[in-house]
């Protein structure tokens, strides 16, 4: 059984003992006390697993990948990066909540391939701030062609029409195709439904977090890097094909907000 799946044998077997504190007293707590901390420190070494087994798959070119664990109150991004000279060091909650929920919804054996896989997404956000870094011809790449279109009324009452570009979903799109070329390489049987799972959940989220929004782009994307081609030449022919998938809504007076697919340009502007 793997550090991640012990890790969440712990965690469960805690949750069945909490109901037992107050019959058994401090004891008890003790105990759970040090079960919390071991099973905290297997997660630990699951995080650390994995994205040695992600970046082991994706060595990067003249960059390096480093795993930083942190244990903050105050932090509540689960995972993010920070790329300088060529030395992107990727961050880990080891206690996030998002990464223990979204985790609990896969079968055992699904849980350290996704787990990879969302190292692999952080993973290739080193890799497109590398080629942004020493790459300048390759800048426009990185530039975003999706619109978030807003519609809004002034004080005189007349509709205006503002168009800005998405950089971050644009940003995240691309880091998604790594995701999905990740599962299709180390686990082809796994990868249509963990992709699906991964998608499902940007879809649920959209609300609280529509940058991260990348399910209309890549929801007909098959992940497969021709024979040859580097992840990032292929993420970001993945993210071409897959940009014009979306369709956006025309704007409407009733409408506070209106997401632009790749190309589309703002609607003119009504007289006043």
């Amino acid at each position: 059984m793997s550090e991640l799946q012990i890790s969440w044998a712990l965690m469960a077997l805690q949750r069945q003992l909490v109901v037992s504190t107050r019959t058994f007293g401090w004891k008890v707590t003790l105990f759970l006390a040090c079960l919390s901390a071991v099973s905290t420190s297997a997660l630990a070494d699951a995080l650390q697993d994995a994205f040695q087994a992600a970046r082991g798959t994706m060595a990067g070119e003249g960059w390096t990948a480093q795993l930083i664990v942190v244990h903050d109150r105050k932090i509540t991004v689960a995972l993010g990066v920070r790329y300088r000279e060529g030395v992107c060091s990727v961050y880990a909650l080891r206690d996030s909540p998002y990464v223990v929920q979204t985790l609990s919804q896969l079968e055992f054996p699904q849980r350290r391939p996704y787990l990879e896989a969302l190292f692999a997404h952080e993973l290739g956000h080193c890799e497109e701030q590398h080629i942004a870094s020493t790459s300048p011809d390759l800048s426009n790449e990185l530039e975003s062609p999706l619109l978030l279109v807003k519609a809004y009324r002034e004080s005189d009452g007349a509709l205006r029409i503002a168009a800005e570009p998405r950089h971050v979903l644009w940003k995240e799109i691309l880091a998604d195709t790594y995701t999905g070329m990740y599962l299709r390489d180390r686990y082809p049987s796994m990868a249509d439904a963990l992709m699906a799972f991964h998608l499902l959940q940007r879809a649920s989220r959209a609300e609280n977090d529509p940058e991260h929004l990348t399910t209309p782009y890549l929801r007909q994307t098959d992940f497969i890097r021709q024979p040859g081609e580097r992840w990032a030449d292929a993420a970001m022919r993945l993210r071409r094909a897959g940009a014009p998938n979306a369709r956006p809504a025309a704007p409407g007076p009733a409408s506070d907000t209106e997401v632009g697919a790749a190309g589309v340009s703002p609607p003119p502007r009504r007289p006043s």
